[in-house]
């Protein structure tokens, strides 16, 4: 006979209406800015009894930059919805929030630091004097400071810097050291680097062994101090 007339009675157990939205992993992760997350972002919604609800609609909202893999996904059959996340160009920490309309544990709260990258650019802190004399050290020296493809500032001592002549009339040189090395904020302070030779607009360009270089503006250059006198007109 049939179950019932067994004496045995049979429940049929299903998911109800979606009630809370919870975390199932993710949270708390640490990559290079630019960079995708290792864990993608996973979220479940239940049912009032615990049970996986399937079908429902997770908006994801980035907070400080970045992108996630879609802005909406529907949940699946185990009741999870999961994106992957890629950090904003920005060091520091940001957010992204799951949310579903309407539930309990609504939104989901995930946390990550993006942190600074490999140095690859250079970037001029202070510009070199915009007038100089030719064989004199420039009044204002020239600052640069490494940075990641993002732009964030590199803390990273020891990375020489090297200064050429980018531009300027025939017969100029550079005078002094043409070449500094970083601190421990990633900043490299040239000392006594001057310009020799005739009047006229003069560039500097700095580079390094994997870094793209800058070019300074432009530099006025005048010729020296008299140091010798010559005879224009002979005497008669």
């Amino acid at each position: 006979g049939t179950a019932i007339e067994r004496g045995l009675r049979v429940i049929i157990a299903g998911a109800g209406g979606a009630a809370g939205l919870n975390l199932v992993t993710g949270d708390n992760q640490t990559a290079a800015a630019g960079t995708v997350l290792t864990d993608s972002l996973v979220v479940v919604v239940n049912d009032g009894s615990g049970n996986a609800v399937s079908g429902a609609d997770v908006s994801w909202t980035v907070t400080g930059g970045g992108a996630v893999s879609s802005t909406v996904v529907t949940t699946g059959a185990d009741g999870r919805a999961a994106v992957q996340w890629t950090m904003g160009p920005v060091a520091g920490p940001q957010t992204v929030t799951a949310s579903v309309a309407g539930l309990g544990g609504t939104p989901v709260v995930f946390h990550a630091t993006a942190t600074v990258g490999t140095a690859g650019t250079l970037t001029i802190s202070t510009q070199p004097s915009s007038t100089a004399q030719s064989g004199v050290p420039l009044a204002q020296q020239p600052a640069l400071q490494l940075r990641d493809g993002h732009g964030n500032n590199v803390a990273q001592a020891g990375v020489a810097v090297t200064a050429t002549l980018g531009s300027g009339p025939a017969g100029g040189t550079l005078t002094g050291s043409a070449t500094a090395a970083t601190d421990a904020t990633g900043l490299a302070t040239f000392s006594g680097l001057g310009i020799s030779g005739p009047g006229g607009s003069y560039t500097i360009t700095f580079g390094g062994a994997g870094l793209s270089g800058v070019t300074s503006g432009t530099i006025t250059g005048a010729a020296g101090a008299a140091t010798t006198l010559g005879i224009a007109t002979q005497p008669s």
